[in-house]
């Protein structure tokens, strides 16, 4: 049913001629750097112009290349002088970006768009249900995950492509986990080879983070076959190597293409706030004081006074739960990782964290949260409705 709301959303873009994508903020289709002025430019939602200027135009480079039957390999004007597929950061090779090539140029961006965040909430969805979740709790915890400020700041950057994985490989990891198959060994391998496809690779660093950090916290307090584990490295294995030539152009190369983070002092991404910048960072979860700028972690970070509770209480309660007991020391090392405090200032030397940027990391703790949260969802819907019962008695 959520699919064929998308298609129709979809239908209706393009039947009249509807723009949802930031392609509507350039100026003209004139697809080179500057495209718009920099007081336009400050105007935007956003503090990166990058979705305007650069990302964006070598996205409609890459769509008008696959709809000439081309394959986007290089173009001195798009992203930023680099190729397309050794930049990685397009995520050329992404069947679900093939799939919206046909459609026409202005609405392909926007479709792209609404079948990334709708696979994000069903992702998200399906996860919690596997953990054990009712319906109407995964249901809020798959919105609070797809429909986070983080989230819908990251549709300007197509980063919704890459952090729809983190509950896809969740998926596939529990399932493989609690029954092991060959089956749902190749639903993993494909799941990690999809990812590998999708984009940023910074980005599905985090996401590969996030899914190790549950992982193997699962695996040490449930006490878990070793082999659920291992089978779990040997599926991304097994996606790396199926998708090598995705791969391949953007190791090797990567200290060409992104000196800056290599060379330069620029390249510490990870950076640890002071004492009264981290109280700041932690307000910002629960209350709502954002400018009217998308990407500041002012907007990214906040989750909301219920959210917040609710995950708490998720956490609290989930120690009794052998699935779900993974879910409290996650909830506080990805709190730690992902707002860290002054004395944590030593993890911004350490790779890959000194190559990820805060923003990309808090998916992490967006996830978690979620599915805390609708932990503490069920809690509480199961409690009232025994207290009702009670009292009907």
């Amino acid at each position: 049913m959520g699919l064929a709301a998308v298609l129709a959303g979809i239908a209706l873009l393009v039947s009249f001629d509807l723009d949802i994508s930031p392609h509507r903020y350039l100026r003209n289709d004139v697809l080179f750097r500057g495209a718009s002025s920099i007081e336009a430019i400050h105007s935007y939602p956003t503090m990166d112009p990058s979705p305007f200027s650069i990302a964006l135009p070598a996205d409609l480079f890459v769509r008008e290349s696959l709809r000439n039957g081309e394959l986007p390999l290089w173009d001195r004007m798009q992203g930023g002088g680099y190729p397309v597929v050794a930049q990685g950061n397009l995520g050329v090779m992404f069947p679900l970006r093939w799939l919206t090539a046909p459609l026409p140029p202005h609405q392909a961006q926007s479709a792209f768009l609404l079948l990334t965040l709708y696979l994000c909430f069903a992702g998200a969805l399906l996860w919690l249900l596997e953990l054990g979740s009712s319906g109407v709790a995964a249901a809020f915890g798959a919105g609070l995950y797809a429909f986070s400020g983080l989230m819908l700041c990251q549709l300007l950057f197509d980063g919704v492509a890459v952090f729809l994985f983190l509950p896809w490989l969740l998926l596939a990891y529990h399932r493989w986990e609690r029954r092991r198959s060959y089956g749902r060994f190749a639903a993993l391998a494909i799941a990690f080879a999809l990812s590998f496809t999708s984009g940023h690779h910074m980005l599905l660093a985090s996401v590969f983070l996030g899914v190790a950090l549950v992982a193997g916290l699962d695996f040490i307090l449930a006490r878990r076959d070793w082999r659920s584990l291992a089978g779990l490295g040997a599926a991304s294995v097994w996606g790396a190597l199926a998708t090598s030539f995705v791969l391949l152009p953007f190791w090797l190369h990567l200290r060409g293409a992104w000196k800056y983070k290599t060379e330069s002092a620029l390249g510490q991404s990870y950076e640890v706030p002071d004492l009264p910048g981290w109280i700041h960072d932690v307000s910002s979860t629960v209350l709502d004081g954002h400018p009217p700028v998308l990407d500041t972690p002012d907007f990214y970070q906040y989750l909301g006074i219920p959210a917040v509770a609710l995950a708490l209480l998720g956490g609290f309660v989930a120690h009794r739960k052998r699935g779900l007991r993974f879910l409290p020391p996650a909830l506080a090392l990805s709190f730690l990782l992902c707002l860290p405090g002054p004395w944590m200032g030593f993890l911004a030397e350490l790779p890959p964290l000194s190559f990820i940027q805060m923003i990309y990391l808090y998916v992490i703790f967006v996830g978690v949260v979620a599915a805390a949260a609708a932990t503490g969802f069920d809690w509480l819907r199961l409690r009232s409705a025994s207290r009702a019962v009670s009292y009907t008695h």
